[in-house]
């Protein structure tokens, strides 16, 4: 069952959100019908030239930087995962893995930080991994998604918070987008990264890296992490649900 983006507009203010995938992403339409129609939209050729800036040597070796001094902080290893396909920088932090004959096990943190807005993820995903063979030898792992952690808790509470804090020192202004936020869905909402005619606010705004993790059935930790600094100052009026715009046919009836 997917839940669709729908938030407590009394209380909280998660209209950014929406204004900047409608920004970069054509809402409501059929990218099928014109080959090319999503490609040519204005906010999706700004996002591309978005992402070309944030990969030039100045701009990336600043994140590099950045993704070195959290691994230093921490005394952990960290890989790059961000992609020119993603309009985000991610990188993973790896908390503890242990490995026995072949099977391995892992904690770690995944971080990324949108290209689209003042927008970052911060999760940790334990996981266990299994080495398959052929007849000539390895063949690739089977990933198994244990637990995703969704706020500082167990052994992830203090890099969950160490991370936060250096995330919120270097990107000025940036807000944490509790998962329970990002991981909800648009009603046709095509982006680059997927063919669905449905996809994430994740996706959208950080890349398909939770795709892998949406089977998960076991979260731990506090799902409303994050959720204090989106609350209106004064309250407003009315819950809603973000839908495609009606077609003629249905605006007649």
């Amino acid at each position: 069952m997917r839940n669709y983006f729908s938030f407590n507009a009394k209380y909280y203010n998660y209209w950014p959100v929406y204004t900047t995938i409608g920004q970069y992403y054509p809402l409501g339409t059929d990218h099928i019908t014109w080959p090319g129609f999503r490609q040519q939209y204005p906010g999706t050729i700004a996002l591309n030239e978005l992402i070309a800036h944030a990969f030039g040597d100045n701009q990336f070796a600043a994140w590099s930087n950045f993704r070195q001094l959290i691994g230093q902080t921490l005394q952990k290893e960290t890989f790059d995962y961000s992609s020119i396909h993603f309009p985000a920088y991610t990188t993973e932090v790896i908390l503890n893995s242990f490995k026995y004959e072949t099977v391995a096990h892992v904690q770690k943190l995944i971080l990324s930080v949108s290209f689209a807005g003042p927008f970052f993820t911060l999760y940790g995903v334990e996981e266990t991994a299994v080495t398959v063979y052929n007849a000539e030898g390895p063949d690739g792992m089977i990933r198994t998604i244990n637990t995703i952690v969704t706020s500082p808790s167990g052994d992830f509470a203090t890099a969950f918070t160490t991370t936060e804090q250096l995330v919120r020192e270097q990107f000025n202004g940036y807000k944490l987008l509790p998962l329970s936020i990002s991981s909800l869905y648009l009603k046709g909402h095509y982006n680059s990264f997927t063919k669905e005619s449905e996809n994430t606010v994740h996706a959208s705004l950080f890349g398909n890296q939770l795709n892998d993790y949406g089977a998960v059935a076991h979260y731990s930790g506090d799902e409303y992490y994050g959720w204090s600094e989106w609350r209106t100052e004064e309250p407003l009026s009315g819950d809603w649900t973000a839908y495609p715009p009606l077609s003629p046919e249905d605006q007649a009836t």
